[in-house]
């Protein structure tokens, strides 16, 4: 929340049934595809900032 970039959303998750975003798959490090890691993050915990034009999540997530 301190606006650091962490990594980039990669992809998301859908939950087909329910209608909704369930995860944002978050891809961090790594060099031209080798050594990424990847997290999946909680719709519920993003919050987008308009202002920045970016999501934000408390690093405790991760």
């Amino acid at each position: 929340m301190d606006g650091e970039d962490i990594g980039k959303i990669s992809d998301i998750m859908l939950d087909v049934r329910g209608g909704r975003f369930a995860y944002a798959v978050l891809s961090e490090g790594g060099f031209l595809g080798m050594g990424t890691k990847l997290h999946a993050i909680p719709w519920s915990a993003l919050t987008l900032d308009t202002a920045e034009k970016c999501f934000r999540v408390g690093l405790a997530m991760l």
